[in-house]
């Protein structure tokens, strides 16, 4: 994989001026051996490995390509790599790492996962991706909290802020399921937005309910009550 220069380039301008850039794949990676702080090892290869670690909650087989990277000292690991599904056998590998890179930071996960995702679901994948995310955005614009599948999408319409919430629970990845009617609703959810004044209103759509919320430390918190599909909270400054 190579990414065109200019693009490259604006995409590390972006992170040098305070962004963060998530890099996924055993061959995309490479393409960033600059900006990462790692040190790589041979070539990606394809393997059958284990890959997890205590604090993402397990080990889990995977076959997939794999580019094993030793991090520089100022450079933050995520996961191992392990000979054994046990965490006495761990690899020198990071499955992922965060990094600096001007005024921003860089993450990178030294694999690819579409297909394994898409096949195993294990939670470890989950827990691993999540690492990197809080890594990268310690203190995002919006946090939402609380079981369930649920994609969160934010936008705008004039002054006002909207939080689009998506019920995505379903069979999505068992392909002897077509097609199906029904889902399940989501549970409460609780969201934090980070706001430097106190906004006037804070209501759920299209019923137009208002929400009760605090305002504190320029952030304001409130409750989405269970919904069956979509779900807009608008807040109005």
């Amino acid at each position: 994989i190579s990414f065109d220069p200019n693009l490259k380039e604006m995409v590390l301008k972006y992170v040098r001026d305070g962004g963060s850039l998530f890099v996924i794949g055993a061959k995309a990676t490479s393409s960033f051996k600059e900006q990462l702080q790692v040190s790589f090892v041979e070539d990606d290869t394809l393997m059958f490995t284990n890959i997890g670690g205590p604090d993402l909650g397990g080990i889990a087989g995977i076959r997939t390509h794999v580019q094993k990277v030793l991090p520089k000292p100022a450079t933050s690991a995520i996961g191992h790599f392990y000979t054994q599904c046990d965490y006495r056998y761990s690899m020198p590998y990071p499955l992922a790492t965060v990094n600096g890179y001007g005024k921003g930071k860089i993450g990178a996960l030294y694999m690819d996962m579409s297909s394994a995702y898409n096949t195993y679901r294990n939670p470890v994948f989950n827990n691993l991706f999540n690492t990197v995310l809080n890594r990268l955005y310690a203190d995002p614009m919006v946090k939402v909290s609380g079981p369930g599948d649920v994609h969160v999408v934010l936008g705008r319409k004039n002054d006002h802020e909207l939080i689009h919430l998506i019920n995505a629970s379903g069979p999505h990845f068992n392909s002897n399921v077509l097609a199906y009617g029904d889902i399940s609703p989501t549970q409460a959810l609780s969201i934090r937005m980070k706001r430097n004044e106190k906004p006037k209103s804070v209501t759920l759509q299209p019923e137009g309910k208002a929400l009760p919320f605090t305002f504190r430390e320029n952030s304001i918190e409130f409750i989405v009550p269970s919904f069956k599909v979509h779900a807009i909270v608008e807040v109005v400054p």
